[in-house]
């Protein structure tokens, strides 16, 4: 108890120093091509996820009051500390010749100014659908944050210190304006995962508590079987704190995922300690400490010596399941992985220690001897019946489930990975309904570039290089999916110039405003387009046409390069990845699990069946996605290894418990009958109350927070259903027993 106290100590030390805040990139991070080249683009041209979009509606943005509030708006968001530049309606321009000048008339501009002024606007490639809508009702003020790559503890006052200053203008003109885009958006994802962590993480606990209570109907018992899951996600969090590993979007499921996998340990042990000191003569219900600690003490070790090495054993197949995402090549799936290894591993010291330790100081822990009380006779009675059903048809049984489990992964098989910025962005904010309004007035408020590049035979002037940039504006246009190419070009168009004065024009504009989409020193220049990411297909099958289109077209154009990239294009591929990741974590895993189990129960046979009831959840899940219509996303791909962590567990449970049953007599379905009335117990109660604990997410305002309930709820009732139905009808059927009598009173 004082190593237990000791290291309880440092991990409270630890947790004072964890840190809640991440980059907008570390969710993508990768050490290729593809990202590398997007870190030159940021270098050259600057981040484009460091730019929010203040969405306004008005009838008329031409009358005044508008074009004057417009230009308060744009002030007041070039005031706020942190704000690089503001470019908007106010700050465009139209062409005199080759010479800009404002495209707002002045206050004092009469009626037939303004309709000149809108009419401007309209045929304007620099203003029509990029800064005001078709419409003319919707325009947008892009606020761009100066720095790179900031964190959300930067961003986020920064944002405030916008909304308050929109929510002052509001009050002062009457309009109305909205603020959105990638930096908003971060802010209330952290701000809803920081808050709905902890009050899922403590309600889910305290239905788990009161569930537990109601089936041991002991509260010793309870807290004996809590303390060992609730210290390892201590434990955990303080080694996050220690190791200075900051808690991300990914982590942050940490927690509460080891306090999932050590629970079901827990039970287990509470469970057999409870029946071996009914059994024993020990602490009965109501005699308190009087039957003395050595029947608590043996009782404690009983468990540990049955249960341990069962309990090691599930841990170290779920934490080499997670070790192997180490081995991917995202950043911040790699840091997972190995923070969830530590976790399970230090949540297994915990159980094995605190549970068995705790009880072995309790004194009544409840319970009701073995064919005793009529509630329980009549459950066991009906429990008992089934089962032999299950061994009496193991052909049908285990057939069919195997026949499921292919069915289910056939109808899987078209999952496509898709992540979406929107599937953890709360549906009940400012930002999200602003990014409604800017998908449905401008088509996207996600960014992705052509990056054009030329060698040195090739000279901006020419016309080589406008030519390029027209035809990939051309390619990018002819997508429906896609909207609003945006180039250079888009500048001489509206100067109404030849592709020889490019040079000249971009000497005239002001460098933050071409220095976005051209670089003549470096030879470069971005063809900008808007990605919907509220959108019905995924975006991957569009990305992978229009790189093999560019690739083509470059082939044609000599001395030209063409690139797709940015951060929206990037993060897409690259999440996508760490999905199949995930994925191939799992089949690792697998493998894994095989290999371990064989050698530890001394059989292939038994190695391979329990591979069976594992894979029966997962494929449910994949088929319950395909179904719904639903891609494969991070947090559905975290649900598969959470489900294969409880689901092997489980199994190694079963397995062990089946293995001491079966040496007694060698009766095959009296062993599997006893171990089953054990065990399925333990199996029925963890997973109703985990089931009853995840249910709290189902009412969180992020999307693939619910996604995730929801998914965990189902696979584990899935799982438990392989357990108790289609492991014992394999065992049956594939065994060799020594002795086929019925068991008795049958």
């Amino acid at each position: 108890m004082g190593v237990v106290a000791l290291v309880t100590g440092l991990a409270i030390l630890g947790m004072t120093r964890l840190e809640f805040d991440d980059g907008p990139r570390r969710v993508f991070r990768a050490e290729d091509a593809a990202y590398g080249l997007l870190e030159s683009v940021y270098r050259d041209f600057g981040a484009d996820d460091n730019e929010c979009v203040v969405v306004i509606e008005a009838d008329d943005f031409f009358r005044e009051p508008a074009p004057s509030a417009l230009r308060e708006l744009g002030e007041a968001c070039s005031a706020v500390q942190g704000v690089e530049s503001v470019l908007g309606l106010p700050e465009s321009v139209v062409f005199s010749g080759i010479f800009p000048r404002p495209l707002l008339p002045p206050a004092s501009a009469g009626v037939q100014a303004r309709e000149e002024a809108r009419q401007r606007a309209a045929n304007s490639p620099l203003v029509n659908g990029h800064l005001l809508s078709e419409d003319g009702k919707t325009a947008v003020l892009f606020v761009r944050l100066a720095g790179d790559e900031l964190y959300v503890s930067e961003v986020e006052p920064r944002v405030e210190a916008l909304r308050e200053a929109i929510d002052r203008w509001e009050e002062r003109t009457g309009f109305v304006a909205r603020l959105t885009g990638i930096p908003p958006v971060r802010v209330e994802i952290y701000r809803a995962v920081r808050e709905e962590t902890l009050v899922f993480l403590g309600g889910g606990a305290g239905l788990c508590f009161l569930l537990t209570l109601v089936i041991f109907r002991n509260l010793r018992a309870v807290l004996c079987t809590c303390a060992g899951p609730v210290l390892g996600a201590i434990w955990t969090l303080g080694f996050l704190g220690l190791a200075e590993i900051q808690i991300d979007i990914i982590t942050t499921v940490l927690p509460a995922l080891v306090v999932v996998i050590g629970f079901t340990d827990a039970v287990h042990l509470m469970v057999d300690m409870r029946r071996a000191r009914l059994v024993s003569g020990g602490v009965q219900p109501g005699q308190g400490a009087s039957r003395g600690a050595s029947e608590r003490l043996a009782a404690s070790r009983g468990a540990i010596a049955d249960l341990g090495m069962p309990c090691l054993l599930a841990s170290v197949t779920t934490a080499i399941g997670f070790g192997s995402l180490a081995l991917g090549s995202m950043e911040i799936i790699r840091g997972f992985g190995l923070a969830a290894v530590a976790g399970v591993l230090l949540t297994f010291s915990a159980v094995v220690v605190v549970v068995p330790l705790s009880a072995s100081w309790a004194g009544d822990l409840g319970g009701i001897l073995p064919g005793t009380g009529p509630a329980l006779a009549r459950w066991r009675n009906r429990f008992g019946r089934g089962m032999d059903a299950v061994t009496r048809h193991p052909g049908w049984v285990g057939g069919g489930g195997i026949a499921l489990i292919a069915s289910l992964l056939l109808l899987s098989a078209d999952l496509e990975p898709d992540n979406r910025l929107t599937e953890a962005t709360p549906h009940d904010n400012e930002s999200f309904l602003a990014m409604l309004r800017y998908e449905e007035a401008f088509g996207g408020v996600l960014a992705g570039y052509v990056l054009v590049e030329w060698d040195e035979s090739v000279n901006l002037g020419s016309g080589v290089v406008v030519e390029a940039v027209r035809t990939v504006e051309g390619v990018l246009g002819s997508r429906e999916e896609l909207s609003n190419p945006f180039s250079v070009v888009h500048f001489l168009d509206a100067a109404g110039l030849e592709p020889a004065a490019l040079p000249g024009l971009i000497d005239i504009l002001p460098s933050d405003v071409t220095g976005r989409f051209v670089r003549p020193d470096l030879r470069r220049a971005l063809v900008a387009v808007s990605f919907p990411d509220i959108a019905s297909e995924p975006v991957g099958p569009l990305l992978a046409s229009l790189q093999e289109e560019l690739h083509a077209l470059a082939d044609e154009m000599p001395g030209i390069f063409l690139h797709l990239t940015g951060t929206n294009v990037v993060a897409r591929e690259n999440i996508n990845g760490m999905i199949v990741d995930l994925v191939r974590g799992l089949a690792f895993a697998v493998g894994v699990i095989l290999l371990i189990i064989s050698i530890e129960f001394r059989s292939w046979r038994l190695g391979l069946i329990s591979l069976v009831p594992n894979v029966l959840p997962l494929a449910a899940v994949a088929a319950a996605l395909a179904v719904t219509s639903q891609p494969l996303q991070v947090t559905s791909s975290i649900v598969f290894s959470v489900l294969l962590g409880i689901a092997v567990d489980d199994t190694i449970h079963v397995l062990a418990r089946f293995r001491r049953e079966h040496a007694v007599d060698g009766d095959l379905r009296a062993a599997i009958r006893r171990t089953f009335l054990v065990v399925g117990r333990a199996l029925a109660i963890t997973t109703t109350v985990l089931i009853a604990g995840c249910s709290v997410v189902l009412c969180s305002s992020i999307p693939s927070s619910r996604l995730f309930g929801i998914l965990l709820c189902f696979g584990l009732l899935v799982a438990l259903l392989g357990d108790l139905v289609l492991l014992p009808a394999l065992i049956v059927l594939t065994a060799r027993p020594r002795s086929t009598r019925a068991p008795a009173g049958e």
